[in-house]
């Protein structure tokens, strides 16, 4: 009977919510600013404010992005350069779901969300894209950064070649 009790009071502490070293508390509230943050994140995208978009980029060694299975940007400088590109979009609609968010420790936490953007260049015409992206977010003085990324587009299913 008492190896019963230890196995279910394993279970129990195996099946908390927040991860070890932090209280629920501390998750939560790690959880309710990141996803604060992402919301002004995704404000300040429709805008347009490079300069502003650029902070919440960390600048620190091992940051890198990743898009459809390959490292887009080594550096935070080639995320700099991608995004001085959107400055001659006209009009950007960024839209995304509601993010999951989880935290790791203290400091650090994972984000994940579906998105969908159109834009729409200085001659009227658009793309749009749809797809989901994960993020690494540690804390910084200056706040949540993204530490690395990872995005990818949503592709129409391919039907198998027995079926073409």
């Amino acid at each position: 009977m008492k190896a019963g009790c230890i196995v279910a009071a394993a279970l129990v502490a195996a099946c908390r919510i927040a991860p070890a070293g932090l209280t629920d508390e501390h998750a939560r509230a790690i959880v309710d600013s990141v996803r604060a943050t992402f919301a002004d994140y995704v404000v300040r995208l429709n805008a347009r404010d490079i300069d502003s978009v650029f902070r919440f980029y960390a600048d620190a060694p091992g940051f890198q992005w990743v898009e459809d299975g390959a490292v887009r940007y080594a550096t935070r400088a080639e995320m700099r350069a991608a995004f001085e590109r959107l400055a001659g979009v006209k009009d950007v609609r960024f839209s995304a779901d509601a993010p999951r968010i989880v935290a790791l420790a203290p400091g650090a936490a994972s984000l994940a969300v579906t998105f969908d953007q159109a834009m729409v260049d200085s001659a009227g015409a658009g793309v749009g894209i749809a797809g989901a992206m994960s993020i690494a977010a540690v804390h910084s003085p200056a706040g949540w950064k993204w530490l690395t990324g990872h995005t990818s587009l949503r592709r129409e299913p391919i039907a198998p070649a027995a079926s073409r």
